[in-house]
């Protein structure tokens, strides 16, 4: 071997120890875990970065929440061998199934609950459960409203189907974000936004129930939402609560100031 070749060879080995591989969660293949919020290289037996405190390696494929991921990961052999509609009944049911352990028991659910997982599954989660029961509220309003449900422009029911999946994709941008800035962001984006898309469509079927459900989902929503953020990012009580409040206290203000605006400028233009 020439001199050059061992000399590049050696360099090659000692920048492999001083930087191990890693994978896109921030786990190393050696024994050493790198922080995807700080960068800091630590022990993957510590279960939080000790420069920063976020999550540095967590291990939840064994998770048994949502039902909606685990349920199919577990059955996933026996579901290849049966026809089409048996898949989707069956995937219907884990629907079912996990939403009312989020709704009912969130303090719980959210205590096994795989936050490191994909989008697909949470947005497909939001599409089936938010946007059907978006649907429905909308027939089940235009009917006590005496007019009868229109949906001959089908684009309409498309935009409402569509519409969860794309509310929690801005307002988990609007939480994570407020956690970024207060220095309570202890996991990636992707923790957030599957939380807020599994909870928000959870108690989406509220909205079906007329008159109240609009009142319930925001208010029930609101708990089962923080709930996971407190799980989710190692918060307090009070910096979930105050962490879930971030978005609509920023959109009241926005509001005032956008109203008081308009009141000085139609003043201006009176006098």
């Amino acid at each position: 071997m020439k001199p050059d070749a061992a000399f590049d060879s050696r360099e090659r080995e000692e920048a492999r120890e001083d930087f191990p591989r890693e994978s896109l969660l921030g786990e190393a293949d050696s024994s050493r875990v790198r922080c995807f919020l700080c960068g800091e290289a630590s022990s993957s037996e510590l279960e939080c970065c000790p420069s920063c405190g976020a999550i540095a390696c967590r291990k939840d494929e064994n998770a048994l929440h949502p039902l909606f991921e685990s349920r199919a990961r577990v059955e996933t052999e026996s579901c290849r061998q049966r026809s089409v509609l048996g898949v989707g009944l069956r995937r219907l049911a884990w629907a079912g199934e996990t939403a009312f352990a989020l709704a009912w028991r969130p303090d719980g659910s959210f205590r096994d609950f795989a936050y490191w997982g994909g989008l697909w599954a949470p947005v497909f989660f939001a599409i089936l459960l938010g946007g059907s029961s978006l649907v429905v509220s909308l027939a089940e309003g235009s009917i006590l409203a005496g007019e009868g449900p229109n949906f001959k422009a089908g684009w309409i029911v498309l935009a409402f189907l569509l519409a969860p999946p794309i509310y929690a994709y801005l307002r988990a941008h609007l939480l994570h974000l407020s956690l970024v800035l207060s220095g309570r962001s202890r996991a990636p984006f992707t923790t957030t936004f599957r939380i807020v898309s599994y909870s928000n469509a959870s108690i989406a079927p509220l909205l079906m129930i007329p008159y109240v459900g609009d009142a319930l989902f925001l208010v029930w929503g609101a708990v089962v939402e923080a709930t996971g953020l407190r799980h989710g990012h190692r918060l307090t009580l009070q910096e979930a609560a105050l962490t879930e409040l971030t978005p609509s206290v920023v959109l009241l203000i926005g509001m005032c100031g956008a109203a008081a605006v308009g009141f000085l400028s139609w003043s201006q233009a009176a006098g």
